[in-house]
């Protein structure tokens, strides 16, 4: 079986390759970071990661946001393009770190739609640290089952 090339597989593969390097060179010399996930965006910000699957009628998007609150996240739908911005605040308090993964700070992703969808109906909801966008599939694009009938 022949399988599609996707050159971004390899880049992706990369990516972990010296995720994995940088954690290692890190874990030695500051036992309390590591720098998974903690990839810089376009605009210094720090980007999430992200699932989105779909179903007949919806398209649902997946951001992990750690110890955020609803309040300090944002979701912006603009044409085809989905934004999550979310601010993840600082431990307060005097306390030494053990182990940390994850930093406060701002942390944002920015992904184009596959399809159209229904601007009005979108739904988001933060449950157990993460968001989860529901956006409806424009009509036009919705699978529909077509009856055949006999000549």
């Amino acid at each position: 079986m022949l399988e599609r090339w996707d050159p971004t597989r390899e880049i992706r593969s990369l990516q972990r390759m010296v995720d994995e390097l940088i954690d290692e060179a890190f874990r030695t010399l500051a036992p309390t970071y590591t720098f998974r996930y903690r990839v810089a965006g376009p605009t210094g910000e720090q980007v999430m990661p992200v699932n989105l699957y779909h179903t007949a009628d919806d398209l649902y998007c997946q951001f992990i946001i750690p110890a955020a609150k609803p309040e300090d996240i944002q979701v912006d739908l603009t044409g085809d393009t989905l934004t999550v911005r979310a601010e993840i605040k600082p431990v307060e308090g005097d306390v030494e770190w053990l182990r940390r993964e994850w930093l406060p700070g701002i942390y944002s992703r920015t992904i184009s739609l596959p399809f159209p969808v229904e601007a009005d109906k979108v739904e988001a909801r933060y449950e157990n640290g993460v968001l989860t966008v529901r956006l409806p599939k424009a009509t036009e694009v919705r699978r529909r089952a077509i009856k055949v009938q006999a000549a």
